[in-house]
């Protein structure tokens, strides 16, 4: 590990001993404030090749995607895991392209292109329900990490049917172990 790393867990270490002295309450607000932020923001300053690009607002925060071989009749939404962004999976979309699909891919809230600082699976999972509204009807997903458990509890709130087709890769099936090995790396004690 690096000395700046060591440094910077060491600082967020003393921070969290610190808070968690003054006030529990307020130790959980913030770890919830850096459990949700990405630290490492991906933008891509050039152009994707051959998408269109396209924006929407949600919860006052624009949000910024690409659009691959549009107009087609079958669709399928990239979703991106966190801390990465839509340009990223740029080849998904042109093997997608290749089959016939019009192919959709939104930098998450937070993440890449789109405005904010933070963000969580519920927001992601807000955002992939604004897709499927305003450029559905979709039907085909890939998602990866973070994107996976934001698009499970989008699907679970959007009617779908036998059409409907998911491939994830790497989901995020649980937050737990994140959890526990965070706090594992910064030193800190959970008490029940």
């Amino acid at each position: 590990m690096k000395l700046s790393q060591r440094l910077a867990i060491g600082y967020v270490q003393t921070k969290f001993k610190l808070l968690t002295a003054i006030s529990k309450k307020k130790a959980a607000e913030k770890a919830l404030v850096i459990f949700g932020t990405p630290f490492m923001k991906s933008i891509r300053k050039g152009p994707v090749k051959n998408a269109e690009t396209i924006q929407f607002q949600l919860n006052n925060k624009r949000l910024h995607g690409y659009r691959w071989n549009h107009p087609q009749p079958k669709k399928a939404l990239i979703l991106h895991g966190f801390g990465s962004a839509a340009h990223k999976f740029e080849d998904y979309a042109i093997l997608l392209i290749e089959k016939g699909f019009e192919v959709l891919a939104f930098d998450a809230p937070a993440h890449g292109n789109s405005e904010g600082d933070t963000t969580n699976a519920i927001e992601y999972s807000q955002m992939i329900m604004e897709v499927m509204e305003r450029f559905g009807p979709i039907e085909n997903f890939i998602a990866h990490s973070f994107g996976g458990i934001s698009l499970c509890l989008a699907l679970e709130q959007e009617p779908h049917n036998a059409n409907t087709k998911v491939v994830f890769i790497a989901p995020a099936t649980e937050t737990t172990s994140a959890v526990d090995g965070a706090f594992k790396m910064l030193k800190l004690k959970m008490n029940p």
